[in-house]
């Protein structure tokens, strides 16, 4: 389920959707033989947000409960107050290649806006508006003039 809440300060969820129509089920773990984070995840099958802190890891995709490593995931790097998914996708056995794709799903929200140099037109727009009105105003008045001008000849 997509829970795109803002985490705690230096943590970053992460979930993995496993979508290789070829693949086992999967274990996502620390590379070198460290602990699985994702246990049995089947082929579209979506892991739920596990809050990590905040850093860069080296992750692998083993065949489920084993130690076969199906998909190496190096230098994953996970953002403070960031959420993500990361789709492991393509083919086990094939082309295209099996692939770890990183999505950032939601994040903090910049405490000041960058400066874009973008013109407010709506002063511009305006000024043209008023003008026209004006111009508008003018004809009107030059044209009940002539109109009586006509009428008395």
């Amino acid at each position: 389920m997509d829970n795109n809440a803002l985490p705690a300060a230096g943590k970053a969820p992460v979930r993995f959707v496993h979508a290789s129509p070829d693949a086992p089920a999967v274990d996502i773990a620390v590379a070198g033989g460290g602990p699985v984070l994702f246990a049995g995840v089947p082929f579209k099958g979506v892991g739920d947000y596990l809050p990590v802190d905040a850093g860069t890891y080296d992750l692998e995709v083993r065949v489920a409960s084993t130690t076969n490593v199906a998909l190496s995931v190096p230098g994953l790097k996970l953002e403070d107050g960031y959420v993500y998914t990361v789709f492991a996708m393509g083919l086990a056995g094939g082309q295209p290649a099996l692939v770890a794709v990183p999505s950032v799903d939601a994040m903090p929200t910049p405490a000041l806006l960058p400066q874009t140099g973008a013109v407010n037109y709506n002063a511009y727009l305006g000024g043209i508006l008023a003008s026209l009105g004006l111009l508008m105003l003018g004809f009107g008045f030059i044209y009940k003039r002539l109109a009586r001008q006509t009428i008395k000849r």
